[in-house]
């Protein structure tokens, strides 16, 4: 149909014919249009939910965590150092190498990192036969005193194995403790890297160690499973608050980790296995909060705590000294929360763990993958190296809080809707938001689109409708001093039939 325009006259190329054929749009395009839309926003928001539920399944390796996490693991460190310096000596009959002794002294390498690679206790018949073997390597080394003795600066003790003639001689860093009366004739210990074989004249086995002790026996050495008595209720936090202040808590202190077979940590762990049951620990301790322990750990030394998270990585570390705690050995662990304060907690659990812990690689690492609630004494904070980031030379300095643990049990592992949950939120809302708009465009279209006409002159008719129920003109009228361009007509023309 033919519309009719005031402002063109018949003959203009111009004027347009037919309903506005270029904005029309058939009804099944529409609904074309309309569930291609509608699959695609279902298709994003069910894909987004899988990535969510995948990642969220997946192992972490969280950042920055503890010692576990580092490119190179503590026990990796020093084994490497070790084997370096302990490389520039060599066997035969010349005397030690006094250059070799000073890169060990300026190395300063402490007895906890000597004990944390322990290799077990020395063979002089094996380290004979093949020095090269095990030079480097870390053992414990037992004998009766024979003689000391000294070689420029550094002071050696000569021990004789008990179940061997072959002669050691041990040079320690550290001066020597005089024993008490009644350690007279009992043997001494000292942890030791193995460094080579002497002749002088008869053939010796040559060590390094921070430092050589006797090794004394209390009056009556407890068994593993020493029988718990007790303490009431509020004597049990004085006993832990009076230990926990013998561990010091200072900038100069702070980046030293927990020595696990000092007098006060020894004195704790013996307290904490004979005073307290684990249903008295489990009733006593209560959530603590890290970011206030980290921030003013003086006032909270000797508190009851409980921490839960996820248990990263766990070790078993040998105690080489007689204590009358018992222990053999205790259980370092690292435990973080991924969802809480970045407070990374350092526990050491004096009593096997019952429980069998999932585990998985990752870069050549062992990693664990269980939540676990831990129950103990905080003891105090220490300061430690993190993991670099990508292409940093080195990682943020983080700190940990350190933990007697008394009790440690499995939890539930955290479900992924824990720890993403804001973001699933944020991504339905978007999807919701996105077919309700969706659907009113629907809804629109609908009405003002449908018969092939378009909606810019659906529009228009229903406006023109309105006018005309309040007796308004619809048709433009010329001003008196204006000429009316293109063809002259009474009245306007009809509405076009949809």
């Amino acid at each position: 149909m033919e519309l009719a325009n005031p402002f063109r006259s018949p003959d203009d190329p111009r004027r347009r014919r037919g309903p506005n054929a270029a904005a029309a749009s058939p009804e099944w395009t529409r609904v074309f249009v309309f569930l291609v839309v509608f699959v695609f926003v279902l298709a994003t928001m069910i894909g987004l939910k899988i990535w969510i539920d995948a990642s969220a399944a997946a192992p972490k390796r969280p950042s920055n965590t503890g010692p576990p996490l580092r490119q190179e693991t503590a026990e990796q460190r020093t084994a490497r150092r070790i084997r370096d310096l302990a490389g520039a000596f060599k066997d035969g009959a010349h005397p030690v190498e006094h250059e070799a002794l000073k890169a060990f002294a300026e190395a300063a390498l402490p007895e906890r990192a000597f004990r944390l690679i322990l290799s077990g206790d020395a063979d002089p018949t094996a380290l004979m036969a093949r020095p090269e073997k095990y030079r480097g390597s870390v053992l414990r080394v037992q004998g009766r005193l024979k003689a000391r003795g000294s070689e420029g600066p550094y002071s050696y003790v000569d021990l004789q194995a008990e179940r061997s003639d072959i002669p050691l001689r041990v040079f320690h860093l550290e001066p020597l403790e005089e024993p008490p009366a009644e350690a007279a004739g009992a043997p001494w210990t000292a942890v030791a890297a193995f460094l080579r074989t002497m002749e002088q004249p008869s053939t010796t086995l040559v060590f390094l160690a921070p430092r050589v002790r006797v090794d004394v026996p209390p009056p009556s050495a407890p068994e593993d499973q020493a029988p718990v008595r007790a303490l009431p209720d509020p004597e049990v936090s004085e006993l832990f608050r009076s230990l926990a202040a013998k561990f010091e808590d200072t900038p100069d202190t702070i980046v030293q980790e927990i020595d696990y077979e000092s007098p006060e940590f020894l004195e704790a762990a013996r307290a904490l296995r004979t005073s307290l049951s684990p249903e008295q620990a489990a009733r006593l301790c209560k959530p603590a909060d890290k970011v206030e322990l980290a921030a003013n750990p003086q006032a909270h030394q000797g508190a009851l705590v409980r921490f839960s998270g996820r248990l990263i990585q766990i070790y078993t570390r040998p105690v080489s000294v007689t204590n009358p705690a018992g222990l053999k050995q205790v259980y370092e662990g690292y435990l973080v929360d991924l969802k809480g304060p970045h407070v990374p907690v350092t526990f050491f659990l004096i009593d096997k763990p019952a429980a069998t812990f999932r585990a998985y690689f990752k870069e050549g690492m062992e990693y664990l993958k269980e939540w676990v609630e831990i129950e103990g004494v905080f003891l105090r904070r220490y300061r430690y190296q993190g993991l670099p980031a990508e292409g940093a030379g080195e990682g943020p300095t983080q700190t940990s809080l350190v933990v007697l643990a008394k009790n440690l049990r499995l939890i539930p592992e955290r479900k992924p809707e824990d720890l993403r949950g804001g973001f699933a939120a944020l991504v339905g809302g978007a999807g919701l938001l996105l077919a309700i708009i969706v659907i009113v465009a629907g809804v629109m279209t609908r009405k003002y689109g449908g018969g092939g006409a378009s909606v810019r002159l659906r529009m228009f008719q229903i406006k023109r409708k309105k006018m005309a129920e309040k007796g308004q003109s619809t048709f433009p009228e010329a001003a008196p001093d204006k000429q009316i361009l293109g063809e002259q007509i009474e009245k306007p023309p009809s509405d076009p039939t949809p």
